[in-house]
């Protein structure tokens, strides 16, 4: 907070607009971002918290400490990866790179429905912090492609409003799938979702 206070500068055409009135107005943005909205909310209300992750790798068998170092390894894998994914997607399409990493949480939520034994688990950790390397930066990139440069703030904060609000009910329905069909079904249930998403930007223009 000190840093930010005493040494990072603003240049003073970022409050140009100062004493407007501020409003949730969607219309100001651009189609192509509301779908993408759209898409993201889809795919938000079945990404359920990574707790159910850890709990499913328990029950496979994973001692409390092979949990833990099992998802340091998807940590890593995010890590190390996000910086590459970034640049890529300063080369080719941010959208393709959203879907890719959609498509990869899918598989991963569907591998983690249906493996019997806690083997896999050590596959499926680091394979899932490819999604949020493909993911985190990029989507917030895309955000700022698809708005007015005046707009980027307001467009950032409503993606993760939406991002936020809907993992919130995400982890509701998984929850209430765990306990009344089973420990499989909150993954399927996340991999439609995710794939569904995908099929959403898919018809995302490219321009």
């Amino acid at each position: 907070v000190m840093i930010l206070m005493f040494f990072l500068k603003e240049k003073s055409s970022v409050r140009g607009n100062a004493g407007k009135k501020i409003t949730l107005d969607l219309s100001r943005f651009d189609p192509k971002f509301k779908q993408f909205l759209f898409a993201t909310a889809v795919f938000a209300i079945g990404n359920s918290s990574d707790a159910f992750l850890i709990v499913r790798s328990k029950q496979l068998g994973l001692s409390v400490i092979l949990v833990i170092a099992a998802y340091v390894l998807y940590n890593i894998t995010y890590s190390f990866f996000s910086m590459p994914f970034g640049e890529l997607s300063d080369k080719i399409s941010r959208k393709n790179i959203m879907i890719m990493g959609y498509s990869v949480f899918a598989v991963v939520y569907i591998a983690f429905a249906l493996i019997k034994g806690p083997g896999m688990v050590w596959v499926l950790f680091p394979v899932y912090g490819f999604y949020m390397a493909m993911t985190d930066g990029v989507g917030k990139a895309l955000v700022s492609d698809m708005v007015a440069k005046e707009y980027a703030g307001t467009a950032l904060g409503l993606y993760h409003f939406v991002l936020g609000i809907f993992a919130f009910f995400a982890s509701l329905v998984a929850g209430l799938l765990w306990t009344h069909v089973g420990s499989a079904a909150p993954f399927l249930y996340g991999a439609i979702m995710a794939l569904a998403s995908c099929v959403i930007l898919m018809k995302l223009p490219k321009k």
